[in-house]
């Protein structure tokens, strides 16, 4: 029995290295804005990392829902670049962060004072809409897609017999 992998298995045509460093550049300053730039050998192994985050969040669906917190994705990302023969393969979630904004299509949430914690992205294996080249807008008007603005939830007050300030 022989396995095939053919050779293009992305839905979109892919960026080129220049501008896989752009797009970089343009998520990391959206997602981080006060963080300072990174010496060489983190920023390769940083580009690195976010090149096969952005070919595997091409291969992904895009949903309106958030399933799970993106930091359930890295692990798969590195999984699914070692099915694929690169078994030194590591993704990290800032790098795969990054990506999803990069792409353009996918909706996304981190709020700064949550992260890593809360960080969503609306993708899933299957069931929603293919990835679009939407990076090609991201490249042209140097800015990602927004957040989704986050809901905050009103949680009912705790029952005075479980909680009553000033027992002790």
């Amino acid at each position: 029995m022989q396995i095939y992998h053919p050779k293009n298995i992305f839905p979109i045509q892919m960026p080129g290295p220049d501008d896989l460093a752009a797009l970089l550049v343009i998520s990391r300053n959206q997602l981080f804005p006060d963080a300072k730039p990174l010496a060489d050998g983190d920023a390769r192994e940083y580009l690195q990392q976010f090149a096969m985050a952005f070919q595997f969040v091409s291969t992904l669906r895009r949903v309106d829902d958030f399933q799970g917190r993106l930091g359930d994705w890295y692990a798969r990302a590195e999984s699914w670049h070692a099915e694929r023969g690169n078994t030194a393969a590591s993704v990290s979630l800032a790098p795969l962060m990054c990506a999803v904004l990069a792409a353009g299509d996918i909706r996304w949430q981190a709020p700064p004072d949550r992260w890593p914690h809360d960080v969503l992205a609306g993708l899933a294996w299957s069931g929603g809409a293919v990835a679009t080249p939407a990076w090609r807008d991201v490249l042209r008007t140097k800015t990602c897609r927004p957040m989704v603005p986050v809901k905050l939830e009103r949680h009912s007050a705790p029952h005075p017999l479980i909680y009553s300030p000033g027992a002790g």
